[in-house]
């Protein structure tokens, strides 16, 4: 009896390890929570890194699916691998087929365990920022608690835009979303202890997974960054003044400089540009011009040189406090972005001020251009096509410090900043320069146009504006100019000898109508010139 009882022993025994050593194959975890507990599986498909952080190593497999109408769609299924996989993976990186696990569900929570036979990534996944990005569950935190979810959802990598950290207790935290003014929580724990922020009055993005602990939603958060409305640099500049946001764009750092700003009453400005000169619009490609603004670090030293040290600044990562939208933009920031290691080469937009010009606040334009000093006062001009100079523009030397310059003489200007002093949509008398009747120039006082456009569009404004040159001021980076050798052609055979305004109803007067006027400019040598412009 005794030998019976070893020998039905030996085989129950033998039938427990054959059960336990059977091994199933997969492709993807499509249906992966299905599995029996214990059941050691071989992955023979693709896996995509969402995150690795210690024994934790989330990841993705994606599973494309043919509708009766041939239509393809494309299926995401998030898993959590544990333990040791002996190999370092980043998010994105393709993780071979033909590796071993144990399907295993740990306190409700599904996962591969005793992983062996990871071979090294093969590379990153296309379109990585697609395949391997956060899931935007932003006004869905009500649902996630609900435990239908938690087999579906285990492992998903997840984003939430603008929620609030309501308490911290050591590493317990809770996660708060208001919906149509109800408040929903989240419990969450910071299990791969990121620095978690001090102040709980404001809002965060915050990523991380999808995790059940003790049969209870608990979500693992990898960053969490200060809430700022996400957009691009051409959008941000036109946004609302102290609103925060966030520059989607890479952005490229044209010149740290270390000057007052008198426009703005602040200093040391760093500019930076998206370089865009195409814009995308789905199929389509447009001719663009890039778009530039002002970093402003409010005096904290160790913040610009932070910046300044920087060449490229990384796409998302620089968000700050909106300021001067309607006339020189820039960014009031507290923290330094990240770096990135790309780089371009910058270009800028060719401006010869012998033509009509449209440039706006913080530009940074190639200026060609005659210098003139009048009354004391420095200007860039142009020359029109009677050889006059005309458009006169401040010149200010903020940053090229005293480079001595040729009165009449034309020069190229290769980085030029521009700005704006006050923002167009007022009617305050301000000092216009206009030609006087002995082919010189005057300064009389004039009241600026008023504008009927929105305050979004004050500083593009129409460069027919009697006043519109005079609101600029150009600021060159170089110290030193091209001189081109060009010089400026002599008015002494050819003379301003009088200006009329003739309005719609062909009346004439001496100074500007209201509305339309065209202005008949008289010379010397009986000619005259004729172009319009709107008050």
């Amino acid at each position: 009896m005794r030998n019976l009882l070893l020998l039905l022993t030996a085989l129950l025994c033998f039938a427990n390890a054959s059960a336990q050593s059977d091994t199933v194959t997969i492709s993807s975890f499509e249906n992966f929570a299905d599995i029996d507990d214990a059941t050691i599986f071989n992955y023979d498909g693709e896996a995509i890194t969402t995150y690795q952080n210690g024994k934790y190593l989330f990841v993705r497999s994606i599973v494309a699916k043919t509708d009766d109408d041939g239509n393809t769609s494309y299926y995401s299924y998030p898993a959590l691998l544990y333990g040791s996989a002996k190999q370092t993976y980043t998010n994105g990186d393709i993780i071979p087929a033909n590796w071993t696990g144990k399907k295993t569900t740990y306190k409700g929570m599904t996962e591969a365990t005793t992983l062996k036979n990871m071979q090294p990534t093969t590379g990153q996944v296309d379109n990585a920022d697609v395949w391997a990005a956060p899931v935007d569950y932003t006004g869905y935190i009500q649902y996630l608690n609900m435990s239908d979810f938690y087999t579906l959802l285990a492992g998903e990598y997840m984003s939430f835009e603008g929620v609030y950290i309501t308490d911290v207790y050591r590493k317990e935290i809770t996660i708060t979303e208001v919906v149509d003014g109800v408040k929903y929580n989240m419990a969450a724990y910071n299990q791969f202890n990121i620095k978690l922020p001090s102040d709980l009055d404001v809002p965060y993005n915050i990523t991380g997974f999808y995790y059940i602990n003790d049969n209870t939603l608990q979500f693992l958060p990898v960053s969490i960054e200060r809430y700022a409305q996400e957009d691009n640099l051409y959008t941000v500049v036109f946004g609302d003044d102290g609103e925060e946001y966030r520059i989607k764009d890479e952005l490229y750092v044209v010149e740290p400089t270390q000057a007052f700003e008198p426009e703005e009453d602040s200093n040391n400005y760093i500019y930076v540009t998206d370089n865009l000169w195409e814009l995308q619009y789905y199929s389509y490609t447009f001719d663009w011009i890039p778009t530039y603004i002002a970093i402003d670090c409010q005096g904290d030293e160790n913040l610009y040189n932070k910046i300044a040290g920087m060449t490229t600044i990384k796409a998302g990562s620089l968000w700050g406090t909106l300021a001067n939208s309607n006339t020189n933009p820039r960014l009031l920031v507290t923290e330094a972005p990240t770096a990135s290691d790309n780089t371009t080469e910058l270009r800028y937009r060719n401006v010869n001020l012998d033509d009509t010009i449209v440039i706006d606040g913080h530009d940074v334009i190639t200026v060609t251009a005659t210098y003139k000093v009048i009354d004391g006062q420095e200007y860039l001009m142009g020359q029109d096509e009677t050889a006059n100079l005309w458009q006169p523009i401040k010149l200010d030397r903020r940053y090229m410090g005293d480079v001595q310059l040729q009165d009449g003489e034309q020069y190229v200007f290769e980085r030029v900043v521009v700005k704006l002093q006050e923002e167009w949509d007022s009617s305050d008398p301000i000092t216009h320069m206009q030609a006087s009747g002995n082919g010189g120039f005057q300064l009389k006082p004039l009241l600026r146009q008023g504008t009927t456009a929105p305050a979004r569009a004050a500083r593009r404004m129409n460069p027919d504006d009697p006043c519109y040159y005079d609101n600029i001021v150009l600021c060159p980076l170089e110290g030193t100019p091209i001189h081109t050798g060009v010089t400026e052609v002599s008015n002494a055979a050819k003379q301003v000898t009088g200006i009329e305004y003739v309005n719609i109803a062909g009346q004439t007067s001496s100074t500007p109508h209201d509305g339309v006027n065209i202005v008949v400019t008289h010379y010397s040598d009986g000619s005259t010139t004729a172009s319009k412009v709107i008050r």
